[in-house]
């Protein structure tokens, strides 16, 4: 199973998506019928989405409420938290359907539920989910002081990996929601903070993205 799991990755990381979605599928089925519900809630969420990636929202809604569902029960069982990816797929699925009342609430209830148990990395998750609907409902003031609050919370955590990768996507997030909300002072600020954490953690892929957000904004002055 595991093996199969690795051979989906590569697949997708190669960009042969439909062959990831299929081995994935092979592998819900066989975690299902073994009774591994956190390997399939897992796999599911990988199922999610690479559809989404394909443009299949229907199916990366199925296939994220599918993890939701356990991971949530597993979450009430063992006390842990650990389906916020779940709900960042099922989230993101709505929004790609259209149904930005479903997307706002699920991330709302998240967001409640994961401060009330002090899950911060939960916590992150669901403000990143919803700072997406308020995009998606041209609220830019709220998705960019939002964005800030996660920012300042990511950067409140003893370093790692995982929070070094949320910063940068949030600043970038922030750039874009400056930069949509034509907002040029902010976003110019903004994006020299991610041009220069790309260059301390030598970034390239982060750099990149960096400067092309910057020539948007020089289209903007």
């Amino acid at each position: 199973g595991k093996a199969l799991h690795t051979i989906a990755v590569a697949l997708s990381f190669q960009n042969n998506i439909d062959e990831a979605v299929a081995r994935s599928r092979e592998l819900v089925s066989t975690w299902r019928s073994l009774g591994c519900t956190r390997l399939e809630a897992f796999q599911q969420e990988c199922l999610s989405e690479w559809e989404l990636a394909r443009h299949r929202p229907e199916e990366a809604l199925e296939a994220a409420k599918a993890a939701l569902d356990h991971k949530t029960r597993d979450e009430k069982s063992r006390g842990s938290g650990k389906s916020a990816a779940a709900m960042m797929h099922a989230s993101n699925a709505y929004l790609t359907l259209g149904k930005s009342e479903e997307a706002l609430k699920l991330s709302q209830d998240r967001l409640e539920s994961s401060r009330e148990s002090g899950d911060v990395e939960s916590e992150i998750v669901a403000q990143s989910a919803l700072v997406a609907v308020y995009v998606k409902d041209g609220k830019l003031a709220d998705a960019a002081k939002l964005c800030r609050d996660a920012l300042e919370k990511v950067r409140q955590q003893k370093s790692s990996r995982l929070f070094k990768c949320w910063e940068t996507d949030l600043l970038q997030t922030l750039s874009r929601v400056y930069l949509r909300a034509e907002d040029v002072e902010n976003a110019g600020s903004i994006i020299q903070e991610a041009l220069k954490l790309a260059e301390s953690d030598k970034d390239r892929k982060a750099a990149s993205a960096a400067w092309l957000l910057h020539s948007e904004l020089c289209l903007l002055k």
